[in-house]
């Protein structure tokens, strides 16, 4: 686990910016000869695609005998230093490097966030087409009770209302990403304003094409070489935010790099911190709503969600007290990856999904309110922020 505070004077912050549209999935099989209907498309990428890609850019700009393939092991950069002190080598060993994000930007500089599940609302078609929310509840805690056994606490609605004709219940929100304007007013646990959400699909559109692989031995398309790769085109001027920890000062970036699948390619500038991440007061009233920003794994594959109600806090992260009041989580989300020092796919493993909440008893009035829990964080899974009980 990392403690590691995300508004560092040492961390840079980086924007991508496409340079056509990009290929991220999801888990699901992708094998040649089979049909890709039901591949999904995943944004934004998963933090250890962008860790992944960035290190091999810092590597192909600074090192000094590394020919752009194969290990890092035993290269020289161009400061002298070994290639593999500074960007490790694979996945699992990321050197002096860690990450922070990805975080979706907007054309404006806006930064877009994961809808905290623990927000209810309800979801109209507007005339354009587009989806509005509008925040009207929140789950809590409830009542403890005894469930197989154990006592535990489940979330319930805050406000409780008998339901008339056609109306409908609150419900979390789907398919929408929130400002962070809106963002600031769930930290200070109020509701944000229906102008506060951001349809996903008016950001970012989905193309479905047909690719052909021809035989690298006759040159040839043979049968079974077709496949249906699913593309992310962005609004103009969306990209990434992502933060990078332990660069060189005198290492260069590079100005274009590769990035997910199909060797799409993504532009790469420095930007300024999050302005979300500094400056928040420190929660003092005990009690804390924790909301995870990137996806999350934990050790336990039985337990993928971190924490259940009535468990320590500290499965969580080690510096926190206290237990878990309740736990409020979507289903799993199935995370792999591809080792390039095994050349081969990584195992898939469960993990919790951004916008996934624990609400957490005796929050330390000292603790930051912005930390990395779980496994993985060098890569900048688990990124976590704590708002305010409503």
């Amino acid at each position: 686990m990392s403690s590691q505070s995300t508004n560092s004077s040492t961390r840079q912050w980086l924007k991508l910016l496409p340079c056509d549209a990009w290929f991220f999935r999801d888990g699901s099989p992708y094998n040649r000869g089979e049909d890709h209907g039901e591949s999904g498309a995943v944004f934004p990428p998963f933090p250890s695609t962008l860790s992944g890609a960035v290190r091999f850019g810092l590597a192909t700009v600074n090192a000094k005998s590394w020919n752009g393939k194969g290990s890092w092991k035993g290269h020289d950069a161009n400061d002298g230093s070994k290639l593999e002190s500074i960007v490790g080598d694979g996945p699992d060993q990321l050197g002096q490097l860690s990450f922070v994000g990805p975080l979706i930007a907007m054309d404006t500089g806006d930064l877009l966030f994961p809808v905290p599940r623990h927000l209810l609302g309800l979801t109209t078609l507007a005339l354009d087409g587009s989806h509005q929310f509008t925040p009207c509840n929140w789950l809590i805690p409830g009542d403890e009770l005894i469930c197989e056994g154990a006592r535990t606490r489940l979330p319930q609605p805050r406000s409780k209302s008998q339901l008339k004709g056609d109306e409908k219940y609150p419900e979390p929100a789907e398919g929408l990403l929130l400002t962070a304007d809106g963002m600031k007013k769930i930290l200070d646990g109020k509701f944000p304003a229906a102008a506060d959400f951001v349809d996903v699909h008016s950001i970012v559109h989905l193309e479905q094409r047909v690719g052909i692989a021809r035989n690298p031995r006759t040159g040839r398309v043979d049968e079974g070489m077709l496949y249906n790769p699913k593309f992310i085109r962005l609004a103009e001027g969306c990209g990434l935010v992502y933060g990078v920890q332990g660069k060189p000062v005198d290492w260069k970036l590079p100005e274009q790099m590769m990035l997910g699948g199909e060797s799409r390619m993504a532009t790469l500038e420095e930007t300024k911190a999050p302005s979300l991440f500094s400056g928040l007061p420190k929660i003092t009233s005990g009690e804390a709503v924790l909301v995870l920003l990137t996806p999350a794994h934990f050790c336990d594959p039985n337990k993928w969600w971190g924490a259940s109600p009535s468990d320590d806090a500290s499965q969580l992260h080690s510096s926190l007290t206290g237990n878990v009041a309740t736990t409020i989580v979507d289903r799993p989300l199935r995370i792999g990856g591809w080792s390039s020092v095994a050349g081969g796919p990584q195992a898939m493993r469960p993990h919790a999904r951004a916008g996934t909440c624990w609400y957490i008893s005796n929050w330390p009035a000292t603790q930051d309110r912005v930390i990395q829990v779980g496994n993985g964080t060098s890569h900048g899974f688990g990124l976590a922020i704590a708002c305010n009980v409503p």
